[in-house]
């Protein structure tokens, strides 16, 4: 129910916000992922699944907010990639530097 919520208010607030000319072109990108955070975080408040809100959202916002240009949901799939590449570097990053520290002569190939 949140995540249906916070994807129906925030859009329709968004696709208003662009109506009277509220949003800054630049902020206008800000929009689906300010969206997706705000029902992941509302869910989690909530002990929720911030997953099943977030996708929820995602859902609601597409039907409501679907004037926006292609550059505004483009920012969001770039945000994702990375930030997901940013969780897999630092996975590595801890994983390899742990892996340093156990390796010896005896278990090089």
């Amino acid at each position: 129910m949140v995540g249906l919520a916070a994807g129906f208010v925030g859009s329709w607030l968004a696709r208003e916000s662009i109506a009277r000319n509220w949003f800054l072109g630049r902020f206008r990108q800000l929009a689906v992922p300010a969206l997706a955070l705000l029902a992941w975080a509302a869910a989690g408040e909530l002990e929720g699944s911030g997953f099943i809100a977030a996708f929820l959202a995602g859902l609601v916002s597409g039907q409501i907010y679907s004037e926006p240009a292609e550059r505004d949901f483009d920012f969001g799939v770039d945000l994702g990639e990375a930030l997901s590449l940013t969780v897999f570097f630092l996975f590595g990053a801890v994983l390899v530097v742990d892996s340093f520290a156990e390796a010896t002569w005896q278990v090089a190939p």
